[in-house]
């Protein structure tokens, strides 16, 4: 038999009108249904496809070579201490603040070259990664400035884009050992349609350093404004 639950109040609150009719088995149904129809749906997992996408009627495939050699810690006035390496961040991050709808990738060059940032259009992304930027993510003591400029092309090689272009920010000369020359990185761009341009970050005579013991010093600064107005030229 069913088990029966008598309440010793409950027949004078029927008789006083107090009590509740509540449709149990209703309840108990749209509870069940309710549950079934969430665990459906979490099988299913429907997803919310966004039609809009953004139309880039003027998309430049952009990449920046960065100097990332150990010259660039250097600063070159006694008033404004500020490092090359910082001159060179700053001016990074207003250029890709202000290229809104064009894909930026980032390249670091020192004694080898590192492929740091591919092509994209995550602003964010590019700003955080440059801020992050320091001397020593690849050995500092050479200028493979070429090798830097290869892989830059390298980047864009495959690109669609109407216009590709490089942005180099170097403050030294090209290191002898540097296994390409510029011969080669012109017919490379020409090849693929890149253009170069160029920035020198720093001056051509005395720089300043700090040494060991945090003590400041002046060192020999060359900037080849030279090779990179000719990169540009040719370019």
């Amino acid at each position: 038999k069913k088990v029966r639950y008598r309440y010793a109040l409950a027949g004078t609150l029927k008789q006083l009108g107090a009590s509740v009719a509540i449709p149990a088995r209703q309840v108990l149904f749209f509870l069940r249904f309710l549950t079934l129809l969430g665990l459906a749906l979490l099988i299913a997992r429907p997803q919310y496809v966004d039609s809009r996408r953004d139309v880039h009627i003027k998309g430049i495939d952009i990449i920046l070579a960065l100097d990332v050699s150990g010259s660039m810690e250097h600063f070159d006035d006694l008033k404004d201490r500020t490092p090359r390496i910082e001159a060179a961040r700053k001016e990074a991050l207003h250029f890709v603040a202000k290229r809104t709808n064009d894909p930026i990738g980032i390249v670091l060059f020192a004694r080898q070259a590192l492929s740091k940032m591919p092509l994209t259009l995550d602003k964010t992304l590019l700003a955080n990664t440059l801020k992050d930027l320091e001397i020593g993510e690849i050995d500092a003591n050479d200028t493979l400035l070429f090798t830097g400029l290869a892989t830059a092309i390298n980047r864009l090689r495959t690109s669609t884009a109407k216009s590709k272009i490089i942005v180099l920010l170097t403050d030294g000369i090209p290191s002898v050992n540097d296994p390409v020359d510029a011969d080669a990185v012109i017919i490379f761009e020409k090849e693929f349609g890149i253009k170069i341009y160029t920035m020198g970050v720093g001056r051509s005579d005395t720089a300043y350093a700090y040494d060991a013991f945090g003590r400041v010093g002046p060192v020999h600064s060359e900037v080849a404004a030279d090779l990179l107005q000719q990169i540009a030229k040719e370019t």
